[in-house]
C-alpha cells in the first residue's frame, strides 16, 4: 500500500460529500495512517488481511491487495 490508498480514501469521501479534500478532518484522527501503510506493505498481496475503520460517517475496509471499500455507515451518531 502506498500513500495513494490514503489519498484515495480522502478524495473519494470528499467527492461524495461535495467538499474539497482539505476541508475534511485529518484521516489520522480515525486511523494510524503510517501503520496502515506499513501493515499493508508488509502483507503484500495478502487478501486475508483486512483493516476496518470508520471515518466521517463512512465504513472503510482496506485489504492486503490495496482494495478499498467505502460505504456509508449504517450506525447513527448519537
Amino acid at each position: 500500500m502506498s500513500d495513494g490508498v490514503t489519498i484515495e480514501i480522502i478524495t473519494t469521501i470528499a467527492a461524495r460529500e461535495g467538499v474539497d479534500p482539505t476541508e475534511l478532518p485529518p484521516l489520522w484522527d480515525a486511523v494510524d495512517t503510517e501503520a496502515l501503510n506499513r501493515l499493508s506493505q508488509s502483507a503484500a498481496s495478502n487478501s486475508s488481511l483486512h483493516v476496518r475503520f470508520s471515518y466521517q460517517g463512512y465504513d472503510i475496509v482496506v485489504d492486503g491487495t490495496d482494495s478499498v471499500a467505502i460505504t456509508q455507515s449504517t450506525q447513527q451518531v448519537q
